[in-house]
Formats: C-alpha cells, sequence, structure tokens
C-alpha cells in the first residue's frame, strides 16, 4: 500500500508541475534502478521515471532494438518501430542502485509514435523515453487485447523474485517475407488468409503473387488479427498481421508473422505434385507452347537448361528466361532466372554438379559499358523433386 501511495505521489507531482510547464522546463528527476530490463530476452539499459520502467528510444535504435522511422519537426511528431533484438548481440547490462539522480525529464510538445499508435513520451534532454509498463499495458482500451497484446502490439512481465521486467512483441524475425517455406510456392494474402500454389516454374525461394487490402481492413490499421492458411477444405492458424498505414502516402501494406511456420512448411509440402522423370521433364519444358529450351548443358546428376517463357512476355521482344534443373532421376526446379533483355547470356559447367551463369548487359546507365553478372549455382543445394 505505501509503494502504492509514493508511487500515486510521485505521477501527481510530475503532472502538476507540468500543468503548467512550457516546452523546455524540468518537470521531474529520471533515477537510477536496481530493475533489469529485457526486450525480448535481451538486455537493455533502464531508468526509473515516476516509478515506472524507462528505455530510450533514441538508444534502442542505435543498438538495434527499435527502428526510428521518421521525425518531422514541423509537426513536433517522432515515429518508431520496434524491431528485432534476436539479431543483435547482447549489451552488457550491470544491475543498478536504487535511488540516485542521474538527470532531469523535460516538458515536450513532440508527440512519439511507437508501432503506429501514440505513446507518452519523455523528454530526458535530447532524448525520448517511453516506459515498458505503458508499452505493454493491457487496459482494454485495444482490440489487440484479444490476441494478448497492447495497441503497440506488445506485453511485459515482471519477475518480482529477481527484478527483472521483460518487455516483448511480435518480432521481424518470423515476418513472412524473410521466413523459410516451401520451394516453388506462389503465395496470395487476401487481408489475414493466406493460400499458396506449387508449380516447379515458380521462383524457387517462393513468392507472393497477389496483396489484397479490402476497405474493411484498411479502416483498422494497426489492430492484429490472426493470420490463416486455406488449402480449400479448412483454414489453421499460422500466425499474426495487421495493416499499416503510411500517412504521407495514404498507402497500406499487410505485415504479417508466421507464428506456425512449421505447420505451413507442412501444408504447402502437400502442394507437391509426383516427381515426373527427366524424358517428361524436358518435353514439358519444350512444348513450343509454354516454353521453350534454348540452351543446356549436363552435370554428373542433373540437366541444366535456359528455358525461354513463351507466355506472358513483358513486351514484344522481353521473354522471362528460366534457369532450370533437371534431375536425371528425376523431377526439376527453377533455380535462377533471367530475360531474354540479357543478349549475351552462356552457361558454363565447374564442378561435378556445380555451373555459373554469366549475363549481359545486366545493369548500368545507358551509355556505359556493359555489366556482366554472374551467379555460381551448386544444384545439390536446391531441394529438386
Amino acid at each position: 500500500m505505501k509503494k502504492t501511495i509514493a508511487f500515486l505521489c510521485s505521477l501527481l507531482l510530475l503532472s502538476a508541475g507540468a500543468a503548467h510547464a512550457v516546452n523546455g522546463d524540468i518537470i521531474g528527476k529520471i533515477y537510477s534502478t536496481d530493475i533489469l530490463a529485457e526486450i525480448n530476452g535481451k538486455p537493455v539499459p533502464s531508468y526509473n521515471i515516476g516509478g515506472r520502467t524507462a528505455i530510450v528510444l533514441e538508444d534502442l535504435a542505435e543498438d538495434g532494438y527499435a527502428y526510428i522511422n521518421s521525425y518531422d519537426d514541423r509537426t513536433r511528431k517522432l515515429t518508431v518501430s520496434m524491431s528485432s533484438p534476436e539479431y543483435m548481440g547482447d549489451i552488457p547490462v550491470e544491475r543498478g542502485t536504487v535511488g540516485s539522480i542521474v538527470g532531469d525529464v523535460y516538458e515536450s510538445d513532440i508527440k512519439v509514435i511507437v508501432n503506429g499508435s501514440e505513446i507518452r513520451g519523455m523528454n530526458i534532454g535530447g532524448k525520448t523515453a517511453v516506459t515498458i509498463e505503458d508499452l505493454g499495458q493491457l487496459d482494454g482500451t485495444s482490440e489487440n487485447e484479444q490476441l494478448g497484446y497492447s495497441k503497440y502490439r506488445c506485453t511485459y512481465t515482471w519477475d518480482a523474485d529477481n527484478r527483472i521486467i521483460s518487455l516483448n512483441f511480435i518480432s521481424n524475425q518470423y515476418n513472412f517475407y524473410s521466413v523459410e517455406k516451401t520451394p516453388n510456392v506462389a503465395f496470395n494474402i487476401n487481408d489475414n488468409v493466406i493460400t499458396a500454389e506449387f508449380d516447379r516454374m515458380n521462383d524457387y525461394s517462393g513468392y507472393v503473387t497477389t496483396v489484397d487490402i479490402s476497405d474493411e481492413f484498411k479502416a483498422r490499421p494497426n489492430v492484429l488479427k490472426p493470420l490463416y492458411y486455406d488449402d480449400g477444405k479448412e483454414k489453421i492458424r499460422v500466425g499474426l498481421m495487421y495493416v499499416e498505414k503510411d500517412e504521407e502516402y495514404g498507402t497500406f501494406s499487410s505485415i504479417c508473422y508466421l507464428t506456425e511456420q512449421e505447420l505451413l512448411r507442412e501444408k504447402t509440402d502437400a502442394l507437391v505434385t509426383p516427381a515426373p522423370s527427366a524424358d517428361e521433364a524436358m518435353k514439358l519444358l519444350d512444348d513450343g507452347e509454354n516454353y521453350e529450351i534454348i540452351d543446356r548443358l549436363e552435370t554428373e546428376d542433373f540437366i541444366f537448361l535456359a528455358v525461354k517463357c513463351l507466355k506472358y512476355p513483358d513486351g514484344e521482344d522481353n521473354f522471362e528466361v528460366a534457369y532450370v534443373a533437371v534431375k536425371k532421376t528425376g523431377g526439376y526446379s527453377r533455380v535462377y532466372g533471367g530475360s531474354t533483355l540479357h543478349t549475351k547470356a552462356s552457361m558454363e559447367k565447374t564442378g561435378k554438379n556445380t555451373v555459373v551463369v554469366a549475363l549481359s548487359p545486366f545493369a548500368g546507365p545507358p551509355g556505359s559499358h556493359a555489366v556482366t553478372m554472374k551467379v555460381t549455382l551448386d544444384l545439390n543445394n536446391y531441394n529438386i523433386r
């Protein structure tokens, strides 16, 4: 009870001091703390401001824990996104002591936006502090709480025994575009539903062909939704998503996170059709209607082909060229891509199952010397089936 009263008094003093303060006035103190703060399991420096655990956005951005999207001095608005500390090394953070004054809190007119929603920001001498408690608070004001997150897409936990406060958020390591998916599968995203189709001539790494966002979803940006995969028989939950609005340009993006990566992989693996024989594959890739083989070489285990894609040319004289590995024991896969705009294209065997593809002209401004792109492909590294 005493701690609660002290905390409320500190907030009242802070707010009372700020009521008549002007920009730049001192309205509070920053104290050292013996509480250790973590973000997604990684330690970060923290301070005590008003009885809460404060972290500094600019310092987090410098260390890779956050990203400063923009600062507009005209509108006095700072926009920040949380990042992915899983990829960062540990920052040495020692447990401090309680009660030492380490700085001042200043009155500020800057509006602070974190993960799309406004948050109480504090000026601590040219930098912006926010509290872990504010970022992770579930206060009944956001639809995100139905999925266990605050309006900032965060949660926090307090370990009283060890005096550790932990902030957690949906990390970019689960971003749909960056995770490993089934090879040769093209994905479509319609609001919060993913569908997919398998074709050995799709890009090997898999890709998204269409993203459709309805007006209903656009009207509610930054609201978390379950993300589903629809195989035509049932919808299964594989992650979370939200719609992000670019306020400057008025455009919308679909931000999808795969929290069930293996489940999606299992479902899309089920799309893979039986492998054709090498002879069948060669006929398919040189049928004169969809594809035409324009170059070939053999390695120990593969027939490597340059295949012109005859349908949907990008202009009359520009056809897509797929570089395809046909396994002599059956199965084939596109492993690289080019175009008939590359007027000088060659393939060379450099190892048992290694080839080099050279394409020119590849890049450079008009009038410059032709640039040749060479890529080495180890066909053993591809799951060709």
